[in-house]
């Protein structure tokens, strides 16, 4: 029974927040899953790890892991209710689509490149908005047929970018420019 997010730990991955949102659930006396963080630790995080790798972390069910292949990731993703991904900003937002892949709903922020990684199967919030956050997290903790029902819209309808997409769509643009000039 856990929420799962993946990313480096570092300031600008926003894990205070979760540990806020967190906080706020259980002073609001609902029964938590435990929250997953699984990354490296970044740049700058010591004021992150004083917070999110204390007792008091611990006590809300923040566990870290640290160091996780890709076979032990994968079934963390399996086995997560679902995932969570609050980064202030993101040149893509990877965790976001391995989430989709894996068939998991994402609840991400709503800045950056993070909705386009989300491809419309994400929710998407301010990375801020600690009541926001608690709210979508507690509904679909509190109504699993609408998880349920996220899940087989993600399984039935996401369809992943690969790298070729990626190169096709590149090359097509470069000739057009070309063909402008």
């Amino acid at each position: 029974d856990y929420c799962l997010f993946v990313s480096t730990i570092e300031p600008r991955k926003n894990h205070l927040h979760l540990r806020r949102v967190w906080q706020q659930m259980k002073d609001a006396g609902h029964h938590l899953p435990k929250l997953v963080f699984v990354g490296l630790w970044g740049w700058d995080y010591d004021d992150i790890r004083a917070e999110i790798d204390s007792p008091e972390a611990r006590a809300l069910g923040i566990t870290i892991l640290e160091g996780v292949d890709d076979a032990v990731l994968a079934a963390l993703y399996r086995g997560a209710r679902f995932t969570l991904y609050p980064s202030f900003y993101e040149g893509w937002g990877l965790p976001v689509s391995e989430s989709l892949i894996h068939g998991k709903l994402c609840i991400a922020s709503d800045n950056s490149s993070l909705p386009e990684a989300g491809a419309g199967f994400a929710d998407h919030l301010p990375a801020d908005d600690v009541a926001a956050w608690a709210e979508r997290i507690m509904h679909y903790l509190d109504h699993p047929d609408d998880l349920r029902a996220r899940e087989r819209m993600i399984s039935e309808g996401f369809e992943p970018r690969l790298w070729s997409d990626f190169a096709t769509d590149l090359r097509t643009r470069l000739d057009e420019m070309l063909a402008q000039s």
